[in-house]
């Protein structure tokens, strides 16, 4: 059994019952596009908050989970892509401030995104829900254990680092939910097959950033 404090993941397997991952998808049919980051409107945090289907799973590893952002995916053989070896070291938050160790700004979706402090990113988790089964065949998430450890990892030394620790291929069942710590190191390769794999990806937190900032809603 893996531990998120040793090794930076852990399986919730068999997690989401099929009436909520059914009402999951009705409230994302509009928006379960590759790559979509999707607000975080009252209905939706009504499910993935700590008082909803996804933050209940949640609840054992982070005290009074808040999803911060939701990002959709949707690979398929028409949406097909790959991803190299990296930490995702953004957070969405509601406006842009000059505060010191917030850097890296940009605006995707009409959203402020930007890397904060370490320390922030350590204190937060990084979710997948997974709404298809994910097979070795059609571009599983790959990620490396332990690496949640280096702290941040330079994209230029990804490689060389992921090439000296084993890696763990993330296949899953429809329902199934994989936490991690958001400094692990993970990659995407190409579907080989073109049955779809859907994912959510969501971001918590459980506590407020420095003012000005909030969470992006």
């Amino acid at each position: 059994m893996t531990s998120l404090k040793d090794d930076g993941y852990v399986w919730l397997r068999n997690a989401v019952a099929e009436p909520d991952i059914l009402n999951i998808e009705n409230l994302l049919s509009k928006a379960m596009m590759p790559g979509q980051r999707i607000k975080l409107d009252t209905q939706i945090l009504s499910v993935l908050n700590n008082e909803g289907s996804i933050g209940q799973r949640i609840a054992p590893y982070l005290e009074n989970p808040k999803a911060t952002r939701l990002v959709s995916f949707d690979k398929s053989n028409t949406m097909n892509w790959a991803v190299p070896w990296h930490q995702d070291r953004v957070i969405a938050v509601n406006e842009k401030a000059d505060l010191d160790g917030f850097k890296s700004w940009t605006r995707k979706s009409e959203v402020w995104h930007c890397e904060p402090p370490t320390d922030i990113l350590e204190n937060m988790l990084f979710v997948r829900l997974h709404l298809d089964d994910s097979t070795f065949e059609n571009g599983p998430m790959e990620i490396i254990p332990r690496s949640h450890k280096l702290g941040i990892i330079p994209a230029v030394d990804a490689d060389a680092i992921s090439n000296k620790m084993a890696s763990h291929i993330c296949t899953a069942k429809r329902g199934d939910i994989l936490i991690m710590n958001m400094l692990i190191l993970h990659r995407s390769k190409p579907s080989k097959n073109p049955s779809p794999r859907r994912t959510l990806r969501i971001d918590y937190a459980n506590f407020d950033l420095p003012f000005p900032l909030e969470w992006s809603s």
